[in-house]
């Protein structure tokens, strides 16, 4: 609860912060928390399209999280 309570309060620092801690507990598993959350905040607040938006640049983010842990 912790994390998703500071997710809400700093949305666009706390990406890579959860990124991490979800990736390291449940793997790949991790990516669909991640989206849920996001697009339940983004959903109140806005329309489909920016979701869309959202949604390809946490994708984008995440690869770029991988290929520099590997």
């Amino acid at each position: 609860m912790f994390i998703l309570k500071h997710f809400k309060k700093n949305c666009h620092n706390s990406i890579n912060l959860l990124l991490t801690q979800t990736s390291e507990l449940t793997g790949q598993n991790g990516v669909l928390l991640i989206l849920l959350v996001d697009l339940v905040n983004s959903g109140l607040k806005s329309a489909k399209h920016k979701m869309k938006w959202r949604v390809q640049s946490l994708f984008q983010k995440l690869k770029f999280v991988r290929l520099s842990k590997s």
